[in-house]
């Protein structure tokens, strides 16, 4: 399979992060990767059942290391570029496993529930979680070689798990970061600079730093660190995912005031009032 040429585009606009660029250039490598995988999976359902099996197999993996490998490869260069270190150079994540491949063509072959089979639909996701997830491995391993804390940007249509996780900030990847995680505390919020002081009683959510690097089907969050010289350039609406986080806490506060609280908790709470899926 001939790997794609896609230039990394600038992802500073001026000294500010573009999110949007980053997402779409990530879309734009999911979509060459469609092309490819609707060739692959039609011409492994004119084999028979173990021959197409077999070759859908070896297709995918090759797929899966093009189109990651690309993915992962634009991700360390906004890296350099926002990081502008001229030591450290980032490295791309490695790709899954041929064993992990071939336990997900499996699903990806099996009926649902219902006895049906839609192999395509269920490649195509398989597909793009591999690419997005490219992208967000390579920012997670460069974070931790760095000891630097990076943001995750959800979508404005974003459920809310990923609403939640987007409005904390800079603070995944750095154990020094997962300090200021769900705290009680007056700090300054990363959107504005401003100090944002909420009265949480006992709400402190476990597990959010650790989350931070787990997404879930269809996600297109996007991942990058934001040092000090790099403006944010968050968009309004993530400061409206801060005030429904805590307005879920708020609520689970009042209902089990002695305790912390989950991301199940939080995710629940959020989507019982109305905000994300």
């Amino acid at each position: 399979m001939t790997t794609p040429l896609l230039a990394a585009e600038s992802v500073l606009s001026g000294n500010k992060l573009d999110w949007d660029l980053m997402r779409n250039q990530l879309t734009q490598v999911n979509s060459m990767a469609m092309k490819d995988l609707i060739s692959i999976v039609n011409r492994a359902q004119e084999m028979d059942p173990w021959t197409g099996r077999q070759y859908l197999t070896e297709a995918f993996e090759a797929l899966v290391n093009t189109y990651g490998g690309v993915s992962a490869d634009l991700t360390t260069q906004w890296w350099d570029e926002i990081m502008a270190d001229d030591i450290y150079f980032a490295q791309p994540a490695d790709m899954p496993t041929y064993k992990q491949l071939r336990t997900e063509v499996a699903w990806g072959l099996a009926q649902d529930t219902h006895g049906r089979r839609d192999v395509l639909s269920r490649m195509a996701l398989l597909t793009q979680k591999h690419i997005f997830g490219a992208h967000r491995n390579t920012v997670d391993l460069n974070a931790l070689n760095t000891k630097t804390g990076y943001a995750r940007m959800a979508r404005p249509d974003a459920c809310a798990f990923c609403r939640m996780l987007a409005s904390r900030g800079a603070v995944y990847g750095s154990k020094s970061a997962a300090l200021y995680v769900g705290a009680a505390t007056v700090r300054k919020h990363y959107s504005d600079g401003h100090d944002r002081g909420y009265r949480l009683k006992q709400g402190r959510v476990r597990g959010v730093q650790k989350a931070g690097s787990k997404y879930h089907d269809h996600c297109r969050c996007v991942a990058a660190p934001v040092p000090e010289s790099v403006d944010p350039n968050i968009p309004s609406y993530v400061e409206k995912f801060g005030d429904e986080y805590y307005e879920a806490i708020r609520a689970l506060d009042k209902e089990n005031p002695n305790k912390s609280h989950s991301l199940a908790d939080v995710t629940r709470v959020m989507r019982a009032q109305g905000n994300g899926k």
